[in-house]
């Protein structure tokens, strides 16, 4: 495992007990998501794609919103100018937070935003959104009664291999996504066959599908405690504790990460932060020891797993 030291608290203080309930409706074609996905400014090609998918989804599923990010700063233009002169037309919230995820969830998707919704979808921007069966991602969700679930990705290997070399693979920096991951590659079927939703206990942060009280409960007892100082250049924080925190909280009967056997592509090279190489290298996990200290039973894999668990809907 790649190791980081850091001087300072990792986690702010706790915050009160909160038990995941199973939501009272079932996920239906109205179920209301929120779309929030992140991008650079500088992304040309990307964000007119990443538009078309966006506005796609909102032409043929009124029920979901979107919210984007732009991650480089400083910046003068406005979010509407990175998106190539037009924001999707459902959008309901932009933002300007630098750097990875973590920080940007948690100020821009905070409860006043995400309590109107049955689902928070977090996405990569070069995901293939458009062509992608949310409503059979939805039912097996209510199936398994899962909290958190992420469809299997596939990707172009050729464009695959691209980004892995742009993303700083000649300079030993290994960057894996979905498609690279066993658990969460397409290549690999659920099992047994029929099964549509496989337990996990490790998830990644590229396309992750929260109920909405899910979220809640992971903006309240993991975001709000972090010290975004120190995970400003890294989302590796959340792979490692979300699926134990939501074992942990949610009702009886719930399961709390699973990957999907509907199948999401990326299609693109990608994009990343600046600094991405330089911080993989210095700092590319926060060590698990740090989780443990402040989570405890949270932490359920210091790296991504090479197997899946029981079959929990079908």
């Amino acid at each position: 495992m790649r190791s980081t030291f850091v001087a300072a608290s990792l986690f702010a203080c706790s915050s009160s007990a909160q038990v995941l309930q199973e939501p009272d409706d079932l996920p239906t074609s109205a179920s209301k998501v929120l779309l929030a996905t992140q991008t650079s400014c500088n992304s040309t090609d990307i964000n007119r794609r990443l538009v078309r998918r966006l506005n796609h989804l909102c032409t043929t599923r009124p029920s979901l919103h979107v919210v984007v990010n732009i991650y480089d700063q400083p910046h003068t233009a406005t979010a509407e100018e990175c998106l190539g002169g037009t924001l999707p037309s459902c959008t309901v919230r932009t933002s300007r937070v630098p750097g990875m995820k973590l920080e940007y969830w948690w100020s821009t998707l905070v409860p006043t935003l995400t309590s109107s919704f049955d689902f928070v979808w977090l996405v990569d921007n070069d995901m293939d959104v458009a062509r992608f069966d949310l409503d059979e991602a939805l039912e097996t969700m209510r199936r398994g009664r899962i909290a958190l679930a992420q469809p299997r990705v596939t990707a172009d290997e050729a464009l695959a291999r691209q980004r892995r070399r742009g993303r700083g693979e000649a300079a030993g920096v290994r960057i894996q996504s979905g498609e690279d991951m066993p658990t969460l590659t397409a290549n690999n079927e659920l099992e047994p066959p029929g099964c549509r939703a496989q337990k996990i206990v490790w998830m990644d942060t590229q396309t992750p599908l929260f109920t909405a009280e899910a979220w809640s409960l992971q903006h309240e007892r993991f975001l709000s405690r972090l010290n975004m100082t120190l995970v400003h250049d890294s989302d590796e924080a959340a792979m490692h504790v979300w699926c134990g925190l939501l074992e942990r909280y949610m009702a009886e009967g719930q399961t709390g990460c699973s990957v999907l056997s509907t199948v999401l592509a990326t299609d693109d090279v990608g994009d990343h932060h600046p600094l991405y190489g330089q911080v993989e290298r210095e700092r590319a996990v926060i060590d698990a020891w740090l989780y443990a200290h402040e989570f405890g039973d949270f932490v359920t894999a210091s790296q991504a797993p090479d197997k899946r668990g029981e079959c929990v809907a079908w």
